[in-house]
Parts: structure tokens; sequence; C-alpha cells
């Protein structure tokens, strides 16, 4: 058993087939920690082999767990999706855990008793909240009790790219809000919401922000677990980094979020004028 099933249906996003499947081996070397998955429910592209592709039909659907968010929008030159994204960007993560859940590696656990038997036997220290998709994708009625059930043995982890929607404010509490602009933290800011900035190398944080401790002093997310989302805590800042094709278009998206934030504010210092 490599995890569990919390949730078989229509995403929150666009109405796509979406699982949320709680991987128990999860995490890389910062994180360390069982995550919660949200990816598209496919099937896998049989190949010319005979032999099952697993990742480029989940990709394909995509937009099921990840629309919206502008690093999965960015495509490659042969129109892949997901190619500024470190998630999507790297097919194996992804195909290993689609091609385990269609072996049956992974039990369904709706009422989440299987989920909190393991997590109060094993006690990890945190709980990714997700490791690729956005947790929005899945319904509150699902994870909110899923993330009341980790947090009373493990501190959470979550990021959130919806958080503009009215439905996603109870996240505020569990994600940070995911931005790439200053004017973008300061709207999440008056929302209520505390945000994890991305950033160009070099940059520093700005007022109100301190640089991710995994950057500055080579802190693992299980060791600081500032990333919850909740309390009177700093803004994260983090300059983009990983595999160096990805990070180029990652640096683009963030470069063409400010030419749009700067025009903005061009526009609106006219309309005052007026």
């Amino acid at each position: 058993m490599k995890g569990f099933v919390l949730y078989d249906g229509p995403s929150e996003i666009n109405g796509g087939p979406i699982l949320a499947l709680t991987v128990l081996s999860a995490g890389n070397g910062k994180t360390a920690s069982p995550a919660l998955w949200v990816l598209p429910k496919t099937e896998p592209e049989v190949g010319p082999n005979g032999k099952s592709k697993f990742f480029g039909q989940t990709r394909a659907a995509g937009r099921s767990v990840c629309g919206g968010c502008p690093f999965f929008e960015v495509t490659d030159e042969k129109g892949r999706k997901g190619t500024a994204c470190f998630a999507w960007a790297h097919a194996l993560p992804v195909s290993g855990v689609v091609k385990s859940y269609h072996a049956g590696n992974y039990v369904s656990d709706e009422d989440m008793d299987l989920l909190q038997a393991w997590v109060k036997a094993t006690a990890p220290r945190r709980f990714r909240d997700a490791y690729i998709g956005d947790p929005s994708a899945v319904p509150r009625s699902v994870l909110e009790p899923a993330l009341v059930a980790v947090s009373n043995h493990a501190g959470g982890l979550g990021y959130c790219h919806h958080w503009r929607d009215p439905r996603n404010q109870w996240l505020r509490d569990h994600c940070m809000a995911s931005v790439e602009t200053e004017e973008d933290a300061a709207l999440a800011h008056s929302m209520g919401w505390r945000t994890f900035r991305t950033g160009l190398k070099g940059e520093q944080p700005a007022p109100g922000e301190v640089h991710c401790p995994s950057q500055t002093d080579g802190m693992t997310c299980a060791a600081c677990g500032l990333c919850d989302g909740a309390g009177q805590k700093p803004n994260i800042f983090a300059t983009i980094h990983g595999v160096k094709h990805v990070v180029q278009r990652a640096e683009r998206v963030i470069l063409a979020a400010r030419s749009r934030a700067a025009k903005r504010a061009i526009n609106n210092v006219a309309a005052a004028a007026k």
C-alpha cells in the first residue's frame, strides 16, 4: 500500500474528474513529509509498443487541478502544459504515482479512518497540502476534515493560487497564497492571507517578508513550518530555483506578471487624473 484515496470526483476548478491521494512516502529532501497529491483522473495512454504511458494523459488533463496557475499555463515548444512548474516539468514522480494508483496500491479511505490511524501511529512532523495540484480543486467537505485530522498530529504546509475565490477563504488557516508580484501580495494580505511570493535570482524580500529559510539557512521545510498559513507569522519570499530550463520559463512568468501590474498602476494613475 502506497497511500489512500481521499476523493474521487469532480474538480472544484473545472468539473473534470480528479483524485486526491495521500501519498505516504511523498516529499523531497526538504519536505520529507507525507503529502496530498491532487491529480487528474485519467486512463493511461498506450504507446505503439503496447506499453502504458502514465504521464502524457495526466498532464494533458492538468487544468482540472492546476488551471489558473500561471506556471502551469506555460507551454513548451511541443505545446505541453506545466513546463514552468517544478512538479509538472518532470515526468518521473507524477508518472510513478499514477502508475501505482492504477496498480491498485492506493486504498479508498473516504471516511479517513485509515489516514487518522496512520498519522497517529507514525506521527509525521509535517503534512504537505498539496505536493502537486491546487488544494482548492478538492471540495471543502472532503479536504477540511482531512486537514483537521492530520493537524492533530502534524503541522501543515500548503500553497493556493486560487486565493481570490470567495469559496476558498477558509484555506487561509492552512495554506499560503501563492503570488508573483508585490501588488498581488498586498491584495492577498488585505483579504487575510499570508503569502508566499516567488522572485528572481539576487532579489531580496519586501517589507513584511522573510527569505525562505531553506534558501538562506538550509533549513528543511519539516523543521521550519512557516508555510502553514496560520497565525501572525511573516510572509515568505523565495527565488525561483531548480533545473535551468524550468527556472528560465518561471522567470518569464514572473516578469510578465510584473509587467501587467505596472500597466495597471499606470492606468489607475491616469484614471485618477481625469
